[in-house]
């Protein structure tokens, strides 16, 4: 009971670490990337958040901090290799709308998540097989 009980925090933790990110995020992009606007006499600040690049960095590591935050609780070995392989799939998707951006080409931001987290999924899928298959040759 209690161990299960590590796992639910571990993913809260991780949740809360993800809402974390975000916050630090528009911090940064309100500080430094907004243009100053008025609109009705009121000077607002205005963040283009449309773009695929911040989109995928702002939601990307969602898997990483959640297994970060069941590592933090749980201390689980395990949890270390799903971090190493959900960051390498979050550096190859975020390579691939780098080479996309430069190209001029636009992806609407379901397609930037849809891609990046199936870019995730395979790498580990790819992991777990590999890990099966040399088990089974042992």
């Amino acid at each position: 009971m209690v161990r299960r009980a590590d796992h639910i925090l571990g993913v809260f933790l991780g949740l809360l670490l993800f809402l974390l990110w975000i916050s630090f995020l528009f911090i940064i992009a309100t500080s430094f990337l907004a243009e100053k606007e008025t609109v009705n006499g009121t000077e607002i600040a205005r963040i283009s958040t449309f773009n695929q690049i911040f989109i995928w960095i702002m939601a990307g590591p969602l898997p990483f901090l959640l297994v970060l935050g069941h590592y933090l609780i749980s201390g689980e070995q395990e949890d270390v290799k799903l971090m190493k392989f959900s960051s390498i799939g979050f550096s190859i998707w975020l390579t691939a709308l780098l080479i996309a951006f430069l190209a001029s080409m636009n992806m609407s931001p379901r397609t930037v998540l849809a891609g990046g987290y199936m870019m995730i999924f395979l790498i580990l899928l790819f992991e777990k097989l590999k890990h099966a298959a040399l088990k089974d040759n042992v």
